[in-house]
């Protein structure tokens, strides 16, 4: 694959996914899943964040170490960790409620940026409550990521804090129309300068290539789980494009390793009972 000679950094978001069904948690969140899994694909991978002090954060701090991410610069808060509690209905994840405030209370410190000065591209989400750093963040030389998963229409944010300073952009709409994702991804690249990719669920994920529409179909398979998919998709998209890999064959190789994921309880594994 070549992933080895990129390095990457998760920047934001955190959770511990308590399945109520199953009476266990995993660790996981869109930014630690990146970092676990980039890491997985041979690159270089570290993960900014806040942890709690209490038995849920540490564990998804051992996680990551046993992941072999880099957790330098992780901070730890005398407090729980951030959670989010999960049903799974016909093996699709049902969230049911979350406590997301330590995870989203990260301060980018003069000490992170030189940390991050020499990456390759850092990747966070629209959880990490870290928009307001993006435009001090793309004055350096990496690729920025942001992933909106399905909160676009839902959550109230300035979209100019973010659409002028990253360079890839991921949405979730499972019940879009095909033109109505298209008119979407449309009416943001021909106003910005970003590379945006729609997932949709069982519909597959979709593109446009200067005029060109591209429809990758989501593969045939029976989940188990299908939390953490769309993580797993976005990090090999992430590092094809970054490898030089066009954009269809990154769609196909991210929906082939998504399809993988989904084939494991939690995102990452890493279980622990309740």
């Amino acid at each position: 694959m070549g992933f080895n000679k990129f390095e990457v950094v998760g920047l934001g978001d955190n959770t511990v996914d308590i399945f109520i069904n199953q009476e266990k948690y995993y660790p996981g969140g869109n930014c630690v899943n990146f970092s676990v899994f980039a890491k997985r694909l041979g690159a270089q991978s570290a993960y900014i964040g806040v942890l709690g002090n209490d038995e849920r954060g540490k564990h998804v701090y051992n996680a990551l170490e046993k992941e072999n991410v880099n957790t330098k610069r992780i901070r730890i808060k005398n407090c729980k960790n951030s959670f989010a509690k999960v049903k799974l209905v016909n093996k699709n994840r049902n969230f049911l409620s979350s406590d997301p405030k330590l995870s989203q209370s990260l301060k980018i410190t003069k000490i992170d940026i030189e940390f991050l000065k020499n990456v390759d591209l850092i990747h966070t989400s629209i959880f990490s409550n870290v928009n307001n750093e993006l435009k001090r963040l793309s004055k350096y030389n990496f690729n920025i990521s942001f992933d909106f998963s399905n909160k676009y229409y839902k959550y109230d944010f300035n979209e100019q804090n973010i659409f002028p300073f990253i360079d890839y952009g991921f949405f979730s709409f499972d019940d879009y129309s095909e033109n109505r994702i298209y008119k979407f991804i449309n009416e943001i690249q021909q106003s910005y300068n970003i590379e945006i990719i729609v997932t949709a669920g069982k519909n597959g994920s979709y593109a446009v290539n200067k005029k060109e529409f591209i429809h990758v179909p989501a593969k045939n398979i029976n989940p188990v789980d299908t939390i953490g998919a769309g993580d797993a998709y976005i990090t090999y998209y992430l590092l094809s494009r970054l490898n030089g890999t066009n954009k269809k064959s990154a769609m196909e190789k991210g929906g082939e390793y998504a399809s993988k994921i989904c084939m494991n309880r939690g995102s990452f594994g890493h279980p622990h009972k309740l």
